[in-house]
């Protein structure tokens, strides 16, 4: 792991690839409060450590382009300046914790699981709009709900693996939602749309995502995008 240049209270340890820890030592190993410096002298933690590894509550910061998670399947990358604050174990991002970039935004508020988003968080995409639900290894994945950058709820429904997957309720801004059954993000069977007031408007069936039938009771909608593009333009890089 490396060598201890100092005494067993506090003082400097070296890692093997270059890294370094000044802190509180026990018998040699980083254990108690420390920092610790990637080689080139800027500081990459500073926090708990147990027997040599990040342990406990610290705040972590990135290299540049570190990459993490996914938006609209491209890497998401943090930067150099980005930070995470919250619980480490084992030396991994785990258990309650907030991302930070580096103009003061939060990118994300939540659980984590070994370095990847899990449990039941807060994600908020560049455009502004924000996910809050949950998820796994990373992905939208479970019961959860978006909205747009004003705050305004967009949609609310299950997801699997980053996509819309089972029942799902849309909402417009002027007031009318639509209630559907999703398959890996495309509408699959029967969608109706309500009034503000809960009347039902009209009803579609969709196949794949293709509508096959439509009963008009009110506004016509030529296929599933058009329900949804103002929802997914919201979350565009």
């Amino acid at each position: 792991m490396g060598n201890c240049s100092c005494g067993e209270s506090t003082g400097r340890y070296n890692y093997d690839n270059g890294e370094y820890y000044i802190g509180e030592l026990r018998y040699g190993t980083p254990n108690g409060k420390g920092k610790l410096y990637y080689k080139n002298g800027d500081i990459k933690y500073d926090g708990d450590f147990v027997k040599g590894k990040r342990h406990g509550l610290g705040k972590y910061y990135f290299p540049d382009y570190f990459w993490f998670v996914m938006e609209d399947k491209k890497k998401f990358y943090f930067m150099k300046g980005d930070y995470y604050f919250g619980q480490f174990e084992n030396d991994n991002m785990h258990g309650k914790g907030i991302i930070y970039l580096i103009d003061g935004r939060v990118k994300y508020d939540g659980d984590l699981v070994n370095n990847q988003f899990e449990g039941n968080g807060k994600y908020y995409f560049e455009s502004g709009g924000y996910y809050v639900g949950q998820l796994k290894q990373d992905m939208q994945h479970g019961y959860g709900k978006m909205y747009d950058k004003d705050g305004s709820l967009r949609f609310e429904g299950n997801f699997v693996n980053d996509h819309m997957h089972g029942m799902g309720k849309m909402y417009f801004e002027d007031g009318q939602y639509y209630v559907a059954q999703f398959t890996n993000g495309e509408i699959n069977g029967v969608g109706k749309l309500y009034s503000s007031n809960g009347t039902l408007l009209k009803e579609d069936y969709y196949v794949n995502g293709k509508k096959v039938k439509t009963v008009p009771k009110g506004i016509i909608f030529n296929n599933y995008r058009h329900i949804l593009d103002y929802l997914f333009n919201q979350w565009k890089i």
